[in-house]
């Protein structure tokens, strides 16, 4: 808030949105953002981008989503397992 009026914070890109993507390079630094949806391009298997579509569902409720993404598609028992 400024006064009375809601304020937007820009993100260290200088824009007002942040694209919901996380990437890790391979030396293990974490990308946010629009840095991270550019490394998709070069990284795509470091990268994790719609996750939003499967939070709040087991891993048997999205069989037909899986086909959209060329990443694996984990059950989280399985990631943690890791």
């Amino acid at each position: 808030m400024e006064g009375n009026e809601p304020k937007v914070i820009v993100n260290q890109e200088g824009f007002r949105t942040t694209p919901s993507v996380v990437a890790f390079t391979d030396k293990g630094e974490r990308l946010v953002g629009d840095p991270a949806k550019r490394q998709a391009v070069t990284n795509s298997q470091r990268t994790v981008f719609s996750i939003k579509r499967f939070m709040g569902r087991r891993h048997n409720e999205v069989q037909s989503e899986k086909s959209w993404f060329h990443n694996k598609v984990l059950a989280l028992a399985k990631v943690l397992s890791k």
